[in-house]
C-alpha cells in the first residue's frame, strides 16, 4: 500500500495519531499462584484474550515499558511540521 501510495504521488499524507507510554505499577506479586490461579488465568487469555485479567488472577501488575515515552518523543519530533497529536500518560492515576 505504501508503495503504491508513493507511486500515485501523494505527498500529503496528514499529519500522526500515536497514543503510548501509560504508568503501571512495578511488577510484583504478594503470594505465590497456586495451580489453580494459573489454570483461571490461562483461560481467560485462551477464551477471550483477557490478559489485564489473567495478571490480576495471578495477582500481577504489569511492567512499564522501557523506551516507550523516548519513542513518542522522537515520533513528535519527527511529524512535528504536520502538528501531531501525541497522547502519553505523564500521571500515574490519570491513565
Amino acid at each position: 500500500m505504501l508503495q503504491k501510495r508513493d507511486k500515485a504521488g501523494i505527498s500529503n499524507r496528514g499529519s500522526l495519531l500515536a497514543m503510548g507510554a501509560p504508568l503501571y505499577e512495578k511488577t510484583t506479586t504478594t503470594s505465590n499462584p497456586s495451580r489453580t490461579d494459573f489454570k483461571i488465568a490461562r483461560q481467560l487469555v485462551m477464551r477471550g484474550g483477557d490478559y489485564a485479567r489473567a495478571f490480576e488472577q495471578l495477582n500481577l501488575n504489569w511492567k512499564n515499558l522501557p523506551g516507550a515515552l523516548e519513542e513518542l518523543l522522537e515520533l513528535e519530533k519527527l511529524f512535528r511540521k504536520t502538528k501531531p497529536h501525541i497522547y502519553k500518560c505523564l500521571i500515574k492515576k490519570a491513565c
